[in-house]
């Protein structure tokens, strides 16, 4: 088998133990992750010869790979153990509002506020190509989680301007200008897709095994089948879309003015209409 590149890891718990043959802590080959342990990797390719995971470790990756391709000769897994291939990154920000337009000159309309931008995209899980060559977990399980993240929110639309004011001409007062329509609220981001996972058992023989979905959107909580001992399942849900931005407020009417006999009094201008909110974003995609 070619040699692959060895994994460079965070490890958030105590050092777990390196077995001989590792070439430093830093770069293990060999590692028996504690309970409750949380393990980052940090590269694309990674080798290890031997992993052996306790009940609680979770196994994740650093959000800037895309893509991971794991190669373990030995898995040991003991109690409910994770790989977690959903992103860890904080929700788009949602958009700024547009700027409201400036009030208008006499007998000039009023500008509708600018519409809301649209929401980022939540991220897909990692994709992962995952080789075991010897699995040994009489006592213990693992939960390959592919969730995605969640759209981010829609922005808010932008207020309308406020209305002209009053305008006179000879002996007449005109009424103030209506305000204008708010801007319509951007719509939301697209979940992310669940990650694309390809798993293989076995040395001579490969089992693969399949993704299956979990129920709803991300966030996903562990299924009932992955707490039996000897299973690896791999399952998730896609992330959620983002929520719809709210539409912006309408201007108000124009000032009105009082006139001088023989002109009526100008009345002030009617308000906008608000603007319409988004829409929400759709839900990611489950990537069987």
């Amino acid at each position: 088998m070619a040699r692959m590149r060895t994994a460079i890891v965070s490890i958030v718990c105590a050092l777990p133990t390196i077995l001989p043959g590792a070439a430093n802590a830093q770069y293990p080959q060999r590692a028996i992750l504690p309970a409750n342990c949380e393990l980052k990797l940090k590269d694309a390719a990674i080798l290890f010869y031997a992993l052996e995971l306790y009940d609680g470790c979770i196994v994740y990756f650093d959000p800037s790979i895309k893509q991971i391709k794991l190669t373990v000769v030995t898995l040991t897994l003991h109690g409910k153990s994770t790989i977690d291939l959903t992103p860890r990154v904080t929700l788009p920000p949602a958009p700024s509002k547009p700027p409201t337009p400036p009030q208008p000159g006499e007998d000039l309309p009023a500008q509708h506020g600018s519409d809301g931008t649209r929401g980022g995209d939540g991220r897909a899980g990692t994709s992962l190509d995952i080789n075991i060559q010897t699995l040994i977990a009489t006592d213990g399980s693992l939960w390959i989680k592919t969730d995605g993240t969640a759209g981010g929110a829609g922005g808010e639309g932008g207020d309308g301007a406020k209305g002209a004011g009053p305008s006179t001409g000879g002996a007449h007062c005109y009424d103030a200008g209506r305000g204008g329509n708010g801007g319509r609220g951007g719509n939301g981001g697209n979940g992310g897709d669940t990650a694309e996972v390809t798993l293989k058992i076995g040395q001579n023989t490969p089992n693969p095994v399949k993704p299956t979905q979990t129920k709803d959107v991300a966030p996903s909580t562990r299924p009932d089948s992955a707490n039996a001992a000897g299973v690896i399942v791999v399952a998730g849900a896609p992330g959620p879309g983002g929520p719809a931005g709210r539409g912006g407020r309408g201007g108000n009417g124009g000032e009105g003015k009082e006139c001088h006999f023989p002109a009526s009094d100008a009345n002030p201008g009617p308000n906008g209409s608000d603007g319409a909110a988004g829409s929400p974003g759709s839900n990611g995609r489950f990537i069987p």
